[in-house]
């Protein structure tokens, strides 16, 4: 694994997000492009594996709609930021754990990232991986967004998706860079909005993690793909070290 650098401008902070998972997938490619059919095959498994998930759904008093949720997510995002030098690894991950796990279906985009492998896992197997995931996803937060360079993240827009989800989409403005545009899926699911997928100037989060996941899998098995999360997990946690 590279060394971090000391310091880290936020197209950093970006290129480990999306890095991080390997394979980069742009989806405003044609209807034919593999970024495109992956995504679509994962959604297709995940729909005939849990057919009613958005359906007999109604509004929560106590969840925010998608545009407000995206808002408080990426607020506590920036604070994590500008305190920065004053919390190490451990405090931020217990910071960002709540409103991270409040945010993203973490056990849905789990399930969706090895749709194919998922119904071959057992009970355990299912369990362990989504606690993995759980734990890699929040770690990926704390060790990355923890240095403020004057960036500003906006809520533009938002519209409504095919089967009930919503998409909502910010603005990143960066001081010395142009701006990048993060698109956030949304899917309701026991009257609770939680994001599902995020697309960063248009790759897919989601697609990354599935064809990466889903190669480890194929060529080396489950306790492979575990083994190398938790790599991935331990070199969060000395992210604080120089």
């Amino acid at each position: 694994m590279k060394d971090i650098p000391a310091t880290r401008p936020f197209t950093f902070i970006l290129t480990t997000l999306l890095a991080m998972l390997i394979w980069s997938v742009p989806l405003h490619a044609g209807p034919s492009s593999p970024g495109r059919s992956i995504v679509l095959a994962a959604a297709q498994n995940a729909q005939n594996t849990d057919a009613s998930a958005d359906s007999g759904t109604s509004p929560s008093a106590t969840n925010p709609p998608p545009r407000e949720l995206v808002d408080a997510l990426q607020g506590a995002l920036m604070a994590a930021m500008k305190e920065g030098d004053k919390l190490n690894y451990r405090q931020r991950y217990d910071r960002l754990s709540p409103v991270i796990t409040r945010s993203l279906d973490l056990e849905f985009i789990a399930r969706l990232s090895i749709s194919k492998q998922w119904k071959d896992l057992s009970d355990e197997q299912r369990r362990r991986f989504q606690d993995t995931f759980k734990r890699l996803s929040i770690g990926t937060y704390a060790a990355n967004f923890k240095e403020y360079e004057g960036e500003t993240w906006q809520v533009v827009s938002d519209r409504k998706m095919p089967r009930g989800r919503v998409l909502v989409r910010s603005v990143l403005q960066l001081p010395k860079e142009k701006p990048r545009t993060f698109d956030y899926v949304l899917r309701q699911h026991k009257g609770q909005w939680r994001i599902i997928n995020i697309l960063v100037d248009g790759v897919s989060d989601l697609a990354l993690k599935h064809a990466e996941y889903g190669k480890v899998m194929k060529a080396e098995g489950f306790d492979a793909l575990i083994a190398k999360l938790d790599e991935k997990i331990a070199a969060n946690e000395r992210s604080d070290q120089p």
